[in-house]
């Protein structure tokens, strides 16, 4: 059964209704009763409450709809906002990075096989030779005082150290080389991607491939080195990680690198 809207609560203010068929209305807030209004008045006034319930109902379903809109909105406009700020910071972050180690001289790898690093020598105190020297003695005790990494001299223009015999692009990939190796461990083979894979790449394969065998033959480099840097910071990562997870990691993926250097790594750790 409809009821009919009849007017305003004279205590309350509440909007009063009025069962049809029904002689009074009874306001539901506070009990008051009100009086019918006259028939000639019912058409202008009268309305059911299903289609003022059904009115408001839309009202808020719009009000509703048009909010999510904003949020949406504001939501997509927020996040936008933050990937714009993340990239300005990494971008910010990597050239610091780049210009702070453009200032640093690469520092000289160490190796596992008990071999003295170049920095540790000092070439300005005298020997001491024997009481009785011979020709023979004091080249031998040169030898042995010299260092074993080929030292690089200065280009003709003073921009890129001459390697050796190496062509100019292969004593730049020996540059960039070590620098990634400042910055990260890397294994020859992921170290061959950066040089010489990609769109990016500077360097052929063979310009690379040469460059890495000289860092190889002088001491540059050490991958049984890498490797364990490696497995330290896959260690921090995964600190109960066993031999044969470390060892996984360390030859696939980003990483590459070989069976022997991986369990090379894990063994000097220590990892069971």
């Amino acid at each position: 059964m409809s009821k009919i809207f009849v007017g305003k609560c004279p205590q309350c203010d509440a909007n009063v209704y009025q069962e049809e068929g029904e002689q009074i209305a009874k306001c539901y807030y506070c009990g008051s009763i009100v009086s019918a209004l006259p028939k000639a008045d019912t058409p202008l006034k009268c309305v059911t409450i299903e289609a003022e319930v059904t009115k408001r109902r839309k009202s808020a379903e719009t009000n509703s709809k048009i909010a999510l809109g904003l949020v949406i909105m504001l939501g997509i406009l927020f996040v936008g906002l933050g990937v714009m700020l993340s990239v300005l910071g990494i971008s910010y972050a990597k050239e610091r990075l780049v210009a702070s180690n453009k200032k640093q001289e690469p520092a000289t790898i160490s190796n596992f096989y008990d071999k003295a690093d170049d920095s540790d020598l000092d070439y300005d105190e005298p020997v001491e030779l024997p009481d009785v020297a011979t020709n023979q003695d004091i080249e031998t005790i040169i030898e042995e005082e010299a260092p074993t990494a080929a030292a690089p001299s200065e280009a003709s223009d003073g921009s890129v150290p001459q390697y050796g015999d190496l062509t100019v692009n292969e004593c730049k990939a020996v540059e960039d080389a070590r620098f990634y190796l400042n910055l990260y461990s890397f294994s020859r083979s992921t170290l061959m991607e950066l040089l010489s894979e990609g769109e990016d790449a500077k360097y052929t394969e063979a310009e690379a491939s040469h460059a890495l065998d000289y860092m190889e033959e002088n001491d540059f480099v050490d991958w049984y080195t890498q490797a364990m840097l490696a497995a330290e910071e896959l260690l921090e990562i995964y600190p109960d990680y066993t031999k044969k997870q470390i060892v996984y990691l360390l030859t696939t993926g980003s990483q590459r690198y070989t069976q022997k250097e991986a369990e090379f790594a894990a063994d000097a750790l220590g990892i069971k």
